[in-house]
């Protein structure tokens, strides 16, 4: 009798041990803005959860998934407390927020342990050349701040774009015009002397 109570004893501890190794992982899945999370794996028909971490005040979002196109996959993401607005652009999935004054997403509650947390979920789609598609789906996913309703990444390419837009306008065609009005002048001296 007492061996079956320690055997008790042992199973139970080791439940335990599996139920707070879940907790612990689901809670380290978190989601902090500006920092993307790569490589992620899902299997067909799974979902994984992720937790909002360090929203700043009166600020906008956007969460976005991406993966490859040659393992043809549907990826929806939800708030956990409801659907969310969503938009499915080639082979990215992704919403938008926005916060408050305090930190708050806006038309959103908190999930019943006092966290903004969204669900992503996976499935097969299509064939791929190797036949059915892959059951298994690799993924990165991104909190990203938006600037003027952009991410810092496209400002910053636009930023780079609109200097070199500069610097050809005010350097380098100037200095073309001069070199072609020197070489029309020329042309223009040695027709005169022939």
């Amino acid at each position: 009798n007492d061996q079956h109570q320690q055997h008790n004893g042992v199973l139970v501890h080791f439940i335990l041990f599996i139920l707070l190794s879940c907790v612990v992982q689901v809670s380290s899945r978190k989601l902090i803005a500006d920092q993307p999370i790569q490589n992620e794996v899902l299997r067909n028909g799974e979902t994984k959860e992720y937790v909002l971490s360090e929203l700043e005040p009166l600020s906008d979002y956007e969460i976005r998934i991406s993966y490859p196109a040659s393992t043809p996959a549907d990826f929806q993401i939800t708030f956990i407390e409801g659907e969310s607005t969503r938009r499915k652009l080639f082979n990215i999935e992704k919403i938008s927020f926005k916060t408050d004054l305090s930190g708050n997403i806006l038309g959103r509650e908190r999930a019943p342990n006092g966290d903004y947390a969204i669900r992503v979920s996976v499935k097969s789609a299509g064939i791929t050349p190797t036949g059915p598609a892959d059951s298994t789906h690799a993924y990165n996913i991104v909190l990203e701040t938006l600037f003027f309703g952009v991410p810092f990444d496209v400002l910053t390419i636009g930023g780079v774009a609109m200097l070199g837009i500069l610097i050809i306008g005010t350097v380098i065609v100037p200095q073309m015009y001069a070199l072609l009005t020197s070489i029309a002048k020329t042309k223009k001296k040695l027709q005169k002397q022939s």
